[in-house]
């Protein structure tokens, strides 16, 4: 058995005497890039990124086609992924997929601290102590800047590789640009890149006055390479105008709008515009940047290359292939792999110096490139590439390549409204043609959807979709068995691959798919906020791109508004269970924020619902009320397990007899059993056409976070006359024109 580069083993005194003879002394070039022998175990990767980011997609994907070249493993056949900045998606794929004598893709060994300099420390601290304590790992990845940091360490013993970091050795990963000063650390480095980017720009441009829009910290000054844009100033006598930006923050948008405001305010400043690595500098963002620039006539040089050049940017270097760099990490890492040590060996790679050029930008600012650039540039774009967000994307109907699209459903349980939720969709799907038209038949019980799925699964008559009949998944609201529900669908989705599109209806189904551990396009439905309910990230992004769930970002607001502007309440009693779950279901987030804005005092109580069964659970929900009812001027009943139909008598009769108002979050039909007031849906017509166009877009090629996910529902209310009548309030005309069911 020969002996492990990373791990020794039992092997015989002989071997092992031949084996030292043959390495001692060797130096780092010595050792092989291609595979000398059958590992035993293999070689365990690991992965660590600061965040998603579209060059560390690119960069696995390469290394690994460098691999594969060297004859490390089997080519995996990469698909062609849903979204080009998710390098988790590349690393499900390696470990499902990888077939190789040599190498092993560690299944639990990605870890991603998603740009949130609070999480940071906590990813940094257990990747290390999973390194240090008996180190399941024999190589690590670091992908870029951040992670390269992180693990530049004595802590850290384990062959690591670092990819994609701007500048490490100003970056203080590496000691300089030829050794890292670390034995087990190599980072592959080119000293002067962006100093030639920079001259290569003012050759062609002649600047006075650069615009340069940056973070203003440490790795915000290394991303954008400020200290090599000054020493060019220097030299070439020309001034930088700076502007500070937000930089590596989990929320995108904030990101985004600091960077757009800096390039609106620099374009009225400068002549030439130096476009920085950062994550606001992306793809869907890429026209707002643009539109300033482009209204001054102003030139722009990309530095992270031809994405952005594709996107608008004059011009930039090609670094789109990741080739040659790729290789020159692949090299590195076969002889690691080997037994070199890696800080033994050459980290300078230069870029190859491949111009790129945008010709319709060229027009729009009055720049006409030389021959001597245009025979220069190594790609030319004739247009300037629209992001995938802004396309319009069709809702005619369409087969699966001549199969039906088959699709799934899983809910948390039975609820009132997730069976009128399906038929909303069903007959939305009918009137996009997506379905034969016929009536939906009348449910025996109006809260399941087992047996309404059963009919759709046999009866609907469609040339497109097939509602697969063992495919409808639901937890009963039970706690122990919500896990297994979850496993058992996200494992078929990932190993049978059966299902095109999952409908997730409610709070839990969403929360259950609204993860990386599947990439099956869901729609989420009839959940109550899915961001409180940490479904989405925001309304405009669901932050997966396989996920979407429609929002109506100020339905609850509404509510609360709307019963304050009719009562002008001072005290408002809500009860709700005090977890992370049961503020979301009741959306109590909404009301808090309320409260402070009309200055009510929210007056609370705490009903437990969870492990609870559900005749508890509706016994704490009415014990709340009986002891708010004297407290407070107004009820809002938010949603609970609690709050069914049945218990609402019990719930209300302490409210009326304080003469209490009361406003229900769920829907009419709560109205109708005794609640004052709420927002009618009676019709779900809107509701379904949206489901189903969102649904018809997915199946013609968009991804389900591009579509728009905000739905506001229509200000119709409903009102309780009776109810009115028992507490003495005598609703006036306005209300009553302003019903939509009395």
């Amino acid at each position: 058995m020969p002996l492990h580069p990373f791990r020794s083993g039992a092997v015989t005194f002989l071997f092992c005497c031949i084996t030292l003879l043959s390495v001692f002394g060797a130096e780092a070039k010595d050792f092989s890039e291609f595979p000398q022998f059958q590992q035993a175990p293999k070689i365990r990767i690991g992965y660590l990124e600061g965040g998603p980011y579209r060059n560390y997609h690119q960069s696995l994907v390469s290394f690994i086609n460098g691999l594969v070249k060297l004859g490390w493993l089997e080519d995996p056949r990469f698909p062609e992924f849903s979204i080009m900045n998710n390098s988790r998606e590349v690393w499900e794929w390696l470990v499902a997929h990888t077939k190789s004598d040599y190498l092993v893709f560690v299944k639990d060994g990605f870890y991603s601290s998603e740009w949130n300099k609070t999480l940071r420390p906590e990813t940094r601290q257990t990747i290390l102590n999973r390194l240090v304590k008996n180190p399941d790992f024999d190589f690590m990845i670091a992908m870029g800047t951040w992670a390269g940091q992180d693990l530049a360490n004595e802590r850290n013993q384990v062959p690591t590789m670092v990819f994609s970091s701007s500048e490490p050795v100003k970056a203080n990963i590496v000691k300089g640009a030829q050794y890292s000063g670390i034995s087990n650390l190599h980072a592959r480095t080119d000293p002067f890149r962006y100093e030639r980017q920079v001259r290569l720009f003012h050759d062609q441009v002649g600047f006075q006055k650069l615009g340069v829009a940056y973070e203003d910290s440490p790795d915000g000054r290394v991303y954008s390479a400020i200290d090599d844009i000054r020493k060019v100033a220097q030299e070439r006598g020309f001034e930088i105008v700076e502007c500070f930006t937000l930089n590596n923050t989990p929320d995108i948008h904030l990101a985004n709008a600091s960077v757009s405001k800096c390039y609106q305010d620099l374009a009225e400043k400068v002549d030439a515009f130096y476009i920085t690595n950062q994550t606001g500098v992306n793809e869907e963002n890429m026209p707002k940047l643009m539109a300033p620039l482009f209204a001054k006539r102003i030139p722009t040089f990309s530095q992270p290359g031809v994405e952005i050049v594709k996107f608008g940017a004059l011009m930039g270097i090609d670094n789109s292939k990741f080739k040659e760099v790729a290789e020159f990490h692949a090299k590195a890492a076969g002889k690691i792999f080997n037994g070199a040590k890696a800080g033994d060996l050459p980290m300078i790679f230069e870029d190859p110096a491949r111009l790129v050029l945008n010709l319709e930008t060229a027009s729009r600012i009055g720049y006409t490139p030389s021959a001597e650039v245009l025979v220069a540039a190594d790609q030319i774009f004739r247009a300037i590439e629209q992001p995938e967000t802004t396309r319009d994307f069709s809702i005619s109907p369409t087969t699966n390549n001549g199969k039906k699209w088959r699709i799934g459903y899983i809910q948390g349980g039975s609820y009132k409204s997730y069976q009128k939720s399906l038929v909303a969709i069903v007959e939305g799907l009918m009137g996009l043609g997506w379905i034969e038209r016929q009536t939906v038949p009348p449910q025996e019980n109006d809260m399941d959807t087992d047996k309404l799925w059963a009919w759709m699964a046999s009866k609907i008559e469609s040339d497109y979709l097939e509602f697969r009949p063992d495919a409808h998944y639901s937890a009963n609201w039970d706690k122990k068995q919500r896990p297994l529900v979850k496993a058992e669908l996200i494992d078929r989705l990932y190993t049978k691959n059966d299902l095109d599109l999952i409908v997730a209806m409610g709070t839990w189904a969403g929360q259950d798919l609204a993860n990386n551990q599947h990439h099956t396009p869901t729609l989420v439905a009839s959940t109550t906020d899915p961001i409180e309910g940490k479904i989405i990230k925001s309304a405009k992004d669901s932050g997966y791109d396989h996920i979407h769930a429609k929002i109506d970002p100020d339905r609850h607001e509404r509510q609360v508004r709307i019963f304050y502007d009719f009562f002008k309440f001072k005290k408002l009693g809500v009860a709700f269970e005090n977890t992370e779950e049961g503020r979301a279901i009741g959306a109590i987030g909404n009301i808090e924020k309320m409260s402070d804005q009309l200055g009510f005092e929210l007056v609370t109580c705490y009903a437990g619902f969870s492990e609870l069964s559900q005749e508890q659970s509706e016994k704490n929900i009415s014990q709340c009320y009986l002891e708010l009812a004297p407290k407070i001027d107004a009820a809002f009943i938010a949603r609970h397990p609690g709050v069914s139909l049945s218990n609402l008598p019990n719930i209300l009769a302490p409210l009326n007899k304080y003469k209490v108002p009361s406003f229900s979050q769920g829907l009419s039909d709560e109205v109708k059993h005794g609640t004052l007031l709420s927002v009618s849906v009676r019709d779900f017509s809107g509701i379904g056409t949206f489901y189903a166009t969102t649904m018809a877009k997915i199946f013609n090629g968009a991804k389900p976070r591009q579509i728009n996910q905000i739905f506001e529902n229509p200000p119709k209310f409903a009102i309780n006359m009776e109810t009115a009548k028992k507490i003495g309030y005598n609703p006036p005309i306005e209300v009553l024109s302003a019903v939509d069911e009395i």
